[in-house]
């Protein structure tokens, strides 16, 4: 009982926590551990990621090895984050070169 109840809590947190996130467009600058900067409109945005943040790159299957996949970016590849409220990166969707993903319509 106790674990289904704190499973529906949890769902629920991400789930406003989703509710609140921003989705912000952007051009790739660097990745150190722990930050990502990305241009946005002609100026530098730097953003923190965390244990819960996760890349989607190859073949749309989520990562967490930021190091290694930010190793093969160049600077200018275009970005899709979902951002939440206190500037913490949640997704990072990594872009083709027209601006969108192949699942995009």
């Amino acid at each position: 009982m106790i674990r289904t109840v704190a499973a529906t809590v949890l769902g629920c947190l991400i789930l406003v926590s989703s509710i609140f996130a921003k989705d912000v467009k952007g051009t790739f600058v660097k990745y150190e551990e722990g930050s990502l900067t990305v241009k946005v409109d002609d100026k530098e945005t730097t953003f923190k990621t965390d244990d819960n943040s996760v890349i989607v790159a190859k073949k749309n299957v989520p990562s967490k090895n930021f190091s290694k996949v930010f190793a093969k970016v160049k600077e200018g590849a275009k970005l899709e984050l979902k951002v939440s409220d206190k500037d913490v990166v949640e997704e990072i969707k990594m872009l083709k070169k027209g601006g969108k993903n192949k699942t995009d319509k």
